[in-house]
């Protein structure tokens, strides 16, 4: 597990992975025993693609923005095969179960919203703390 440079604010700890995939040209690169969100090349075509890190059952694939409560990461749902935003909350205000149970019921409120100008809400959920 790993806490990466990005993320030192953010306070979350994922787990590191043992290849990434090119976003250009789809090669496989290996990246075991990098840090997370560093910069590596892909031997095939060149492209600079930043390394993974795994959060449940996504792969953290370049953080979007942080902010008081927390960090957004664009990621791919690795169980259902698509490209998603995922907001993820300081740990210390995921220590504090009040804030938590206030959060998840905005979630669940924005949840039951369907607009184009809104964002969709697909899951809820707590990891590694």
């Amino acid at each position: 597990m790993f806490m990466h440079p990005d993320s030192k604010d953010i306070g979350i700890i994922t787990d590191s992975v043992l290849e990434a995939t090119c976003s250009k040209c789809g090669c496989k690169i290996d990246v075991a025993g990098l840090d997370p969100f560093i910069e590596v090349e892909c031997p095939d075509c060149h492209s600079i693609e930043k390394v993974p890190a795994k959060l449940g059952q996504f792969l953290l694939l370049n953080l979007i923005g942080k902010g008081g409560m927390g960090g957004v990461y664009y990621a791919q749902d690795l169980s259902l095969g698509r490209h998603v935003a995922i907001k993820v909350m300081l740990q210390s205000l995921g220590d504090n179960k009040e804030f938590v149970e206030t959060f998840k019921r905005e979630a669940q409120a924005v949840a039951k919203l369907n607009h184009p100008n809104i964002v969709q809400v697909y899951a809820f959920g707590k990891e590694k703390g």
